[in-house]
């Protein structure tokens, strides 16, 4: 096939591939990608030729562009950067941990630890881990987050004693190094804003898992899933508990970790009516991420609940920054609501 023949999208990938810092051909490439409805790596190639027009000094066209796409610069997609000053690295070079812990390497692809392991805590000296989170099928894995050299990873299941809760793989050639108990106990002592500022990088992980372990939230990029993360809120639910009230605003879209809820709504002589039960895993509010809307019944939970609470705004924005999130939060209100239409055209049923 001649040049003039080939595909002009694969032509500007691969222009793309080996000039990355060519403007002209990343937004040309953006522009082909806009057309074709490719809107996600539509995105990331307009990132990244903001970033390449604010590093060449051309911050006027760098404007325009965020002006043009306002979305590319709402989230940022970047990873953390190796943690050079890390206070851990200090403490392996003054020799704190001298004779007492070990050193692991690990060639690319290669397991530190899968889940359900026994715990330890890992310091990356070298290299960069990926944390995965198995499916419960065991036909793919999500990726939570990137450990890079100066970080540790496993201290929230290190320190409270249960099992590891992901899988760690070499994202390539890597060195860690096993951290002994004891000493890490003391060092948090001694440094407690360390401690507290890597139990805030563990809890957010655990916000990205639960919200990784839905089926379909699990697509979006990590950056994407990292931004709803960390605007989201854990609570707890005790069983009998209002959770959401008929006819108040939604502000929040709910993620149902554990536990079980049921929604009911209340007839206009007091009686009371359930109209779903509710599992582990089901999404509450996903019309409110679409359009502002109140609530068309009471849940309650049935037990007690864990719940991931997001804030519709954060959404909105990932929205922007992920288009085709807008057609998941599409497809579950869709759900959604012929569920409770078919529930209440045979409301009277059930009663609680």
């Amino acid at each position: 096939m001649s040049n003039s023949e080939q595909d002009p999208e694969q032509v500007y990938a691969d222009l793309v591939r080996i000039y990355p810092k060519n403007a002209g051909f990343l937004r040309r490439y953006a522009e082909i990608l806009l057309q074709t409805e490719k809107e996600t790596t539509a995105t990331e190639v307009l990132r990244q030729l903001h970033h390449v027009l604010s590093e060449q000094g051309d911050l006027a066209a760098a404007e325009k562009l965020s002006r043009e796409h306002p979305h590319i610069g709402k989230i940022d997609a970047n990873h953390d950067e190796p943690n050079n000053a890390s206070p851990f690295m200090e403490m392996v070079g003054k020799g704190m941990f001298s004779g007492l812990g070990s050193q692991l390497r690990l060639r690319e692809s290669r397991y530190l630890f899968r889940k359900g392991d026994s715990s330890k805590a890992y310091l990356v000296l070298d290299g960069e881990l990926a944390l995965m989170l198995p499916s419960r099928n065991g036909d793919k894995s999500v990726l939570l987050d990137l450990i890079h050299r100066g970080n540790v990873v496993g201290i929230s299941d290190f320190l409270e004693g249960r099992p590891h809760t992901s899988d760690a793989i070499a994202n390539r050639n890597s060195t860690v190094f096993d951290l002994p108990r004891k000493q890490l106990l003391k060092f948090f002592l001694q440094h407690p804003k360390v401690e507290q500022k890597e139990l805030f990088e563990e809890e957010n992980r655990q916000r990205i898992s639960m919200i990784s372990n839905h089926a379909m939230l699990c697509s979006p990029p990590l950056a994407i899933r990292k931004h709803l993360a960390r605007a989201a809120e854990i609570r707890q639910h005790q069983a009998g508990a209002l959770i959401i009230k008929a006819g108040q605003p939604i502000t929040e879209l709910l993620l149902l970790v554990s536990g079980n809820a049921y929604t009911q709504v209340t007839d206009g002589h007091g009686v009371d009516y359930v109209l779903e039960q509710l599992e582990a895993n089901q999404l509450l509010g996903t019309l409110a991420a679409l359009k502002e809307s109140a609530a068309v019944a009471d849940v309650l939970a049935e037990t007690d609940v864990t719940v991931l609470h997001m804030p519709i705004s954060s959404l909105s924005v990932a929205m922007q920054a992920h288009p085709p999130l807008k057609e998941i939060f599409l497809h579950l209100s869709e759900n959604s609501l012929s569920k409770t239409m078919q529930a209440i055209e045979r409301l009277g049923l059930q009663r609680k």
